[in-house]
């Protein structure tokens, strides 16, 4: 079952921002001086009001990589999404996020109906917005003359979100 004010709290923090923040520093490990781009990442991903939790990947050939739990997800199947520095090692080139888009190609949990195309596809570009502005946020804080905007696309035949951001 669809609770229809999902997206109206997500929406209302993307358009008003919030003045509320919050720390979730005692889950990322200390700032590396080797790398001022992840470190500054890490300090605006930690205080997003939109970022319930940040985690880092327990893959260590993907150090920059930051898994975020949103505070209010647009949807049941859409908490997470993934921040990265790419490459992940040597000078940065673009800053991604990346999410699962929801549909139908995603499994219902339950006795639940399949998701409804529409409702879906609204759900997979608030992510899409969600992440844009992150970048964005990410860019101005850490990589104030990174050109270019972000850009938004589904990958891997639709099931995929990816958004990016050179720097």
């Amino acid at each position: 079952m669809r609770r229809p004010g999902l997206f109206l709290p997500l929406l209302a923090a993307l358009a008003c921002g919030s003045t509320a923040r919050h720390s979730a520093l005692e889950t990322l490990p200390p700032p590396s001086a080797d790398d001022p781009i992840v470190a500054c990442m890490d300090a605006v991903l930690a205080n997003s009001p939109l970022i319930e939790r940040v985690t880092t990947s327990r893959r260590s050939d993907h150090p920059r990589t930051r898994y975020l739990v949103l505070r209010n997800p647009p949807g049941p199947r859409s908490s997470v999404l993934g921040f990265a520095v790419e490459p992940s090692r040597g000078t940065p080139r673009e800053l991604v996020v990346e999410y699962a888009w929801p549909g139908p190609g995603q499994e219902a949990n339950g006795m639940q109906p399949p998701p409804d195309p529409r409702a879906s596809d609204i759900e997979g570009q608030t992510l899409a917005d969600v992440g844009a502005g992150l970048l964005r946020d990410v860019r101005t804080q850490c990589a104030p003359n990174a050109p270019g905007e972000a850009v938004c696309s589904r990958v891997a035949a639709g099931r995929t979100g990816r958004c990016v951001i050179g720097t």
